[in-house]
């Protein structure tokens, strides 16, 4: 069996995080996408992120219509800072050997990868899925084998429509009373409108 794992603060999730999530099943023949909301990300300490447990269920909002689309809150409910590599770590655990984990991730954040926590485990235990967007670059994978030199280094070039919707934009428009029907699934829109999110 083979999963993508698709994290992200997702505030809010959007079109683009599905379409991506429908090309990664569609072009790695994945089996299912496992969408895994931060709790606390570590790297947006210094800004404003909403509650987790609104970005958890406008997550299982926006996937409950698709068989192939999983929620996990994983790392909603761990205490302190969420890191990808204890995620994954959990997630190894759980599944064993008969599980093939895919790691997608954006070709812009494969340039940072070396100053996450403990980013050897991802590669132990994953092959990068490294989204492409139309007019960027390849990624070079010859730096991070030079970071990594005694690491596995299995990946998968994701080539991926681009999609212009961003969740702070998103937000934006919610604080400006602009409509965001066509960015959002109608009930994560809903979700945003009843709690008084972003507002």
């Amino acid at each position: 069996m083979k999963i993508g794992i698709m994290g992200g603060t997702f505030d809010p999730i959007h079109w683009g995080h599905l379409r991506l999530g429908q090309e990664a099943l569609e072009k790695l023949q994945l089996d299912s996408v496992l969408f895994i909301p931060a709790g606390q990300p570590w790297m947006k300490a210094s800004q404003k992120v909403s509650e987790k447990n609104h970005r958890l269920n406008m997550v299982r909002q926006a996937t409950k219509d698709n068989p192939k689309f999983q929620t996990s809150d994983i790392e909603i409910k761990r205490d302190g800072n969420s890191y990808s590599s204890e995620t994954v770590e959990q997630l190894s655990i759980e599944y064993g050997n008969t599980v093939k984990l895919f790691f997608i991730l954006g070709s812009e954040v494969l340039e940072k990868f070396h100053q996450w926590i403990n980013p050897a485990v991802i590669l132990r235990k994953c092959k990068l899925a490294i989204v492409i967007r139309p007019g960027q670059p390849k990624p070079n994978l010859a730096a991070i084998k030079k970071v990594f030199p005694d690491e596995p280094l299995e990946t998968e070039l994701l080539p991926a429509s681009q999609i212009g919707i961003s969740s702070s934009e998103l937000r934006s428009r919610v604080r400006k009373g602009l409509p965001i029907t066509d960015w959002v699934p109608p009930d994560v829109e809903q979700y945003i409108l009843s709690n008084g999110l972003y507002a």
